[in-house]
């Protein structure tokens, strides 16, 4: 069967703003909440990706400003141990900056420039420091989701407790390892991401992790069936 250009042109824009939720929360007025919330939830991916310069404030706002719930975001961290937000594991792309974030104080990264790459309207956009986020996401309604990068873990949950956001912060980690590591340490955490790929493997990753958030990859499970 021929594929459609515009089943999967829409397929791909629902799946690229949405994320589907599937939750399990032990206070019961916070599982009522979940239950009857609207589903699909709406996440900005990188902030408001497509009209701002990513992992920027100016990304955060249009979340806030469009009324999307979600902000995903990934976390890295200073050579001094200062968080901040970048996707990738330099800092070349992004900002005016050369190396990896990891190799430069917070001084250097508050310094740079994380807007012009986008366009000239977005010049001065700083790399934007974590926790600059959780205040002005705390202040706004809006919830996070943390694609971690690099940096303790026990530092980077110690300041979202301080801006009373562990409750709106998700967490999600490309690495396995980091996963069952953070589970280990943070079994009261009730917003842990799990991504699933391929459905035979789900059962190990429900028990390995014990997710309270399970992001399934519709094209990586259905493309086949759908598409062939």
């Amino acid at each position: 069967m021929q594929k459609n250009p515009k089943v999967l042109y829409w397929i791909a824009g629902i799946i690229c703003a949405v994320a589907v939720f599937v939750l399990w929360i032990d206070r019961p007025s916070a599982r009522e909440e979940v239950l009857y919330a609207k589903y699909p939830v709406v996440s900005g991916h990188r902030g408001a990706n497509c009209i701002a310069p990513e992992n920027t404030m100016a990304s955060a706002d249009s979340c806030i400003r469009y009324g999307i719930p979600f902000m995903e975001t990934d976390v890295t961290v200073s050579s001094d141990g200062v968080f901040y937000l970048l996707h990738d594991s330099t800092l070349e792309r992004t900002t005016d900056g050369e190396g990896q974030p990891c190799e430069h104080d917070s001084a250097y990264l508050d310094a740079l420039d994380a807007g012009s790459w986008f366009g000239e309207a977005w010049a001065g956009q700083h790399l934007l420091r974590f926790e600059d986020l959780l205040e002005k996401a705390h202040d706004n309604n809006l919830n996070v989701t943390v694609d971690y990068r690099m940096g303790d873990f026990q530092e980077l949950v110690a300041l979202i407790r301080s801006k009373d956001m562990l409750e709106r912060t998700c967490f999600t980690f490309s690495e396995e390892s980091d996963c069952i590591e953070f589970r280990r340490l943070f079994p009261e955490v009730k917003t842990l991401q799990a991504y699933v790929t391929d459905l035979a493997d789900l059962d190990r990753i429900m028990e390995l992790y014990s997710p309270n958030i399970t992001w399934f990859d519709f094209f990586s499970i259905y493309d086949d069936r759908i598409f062939s």
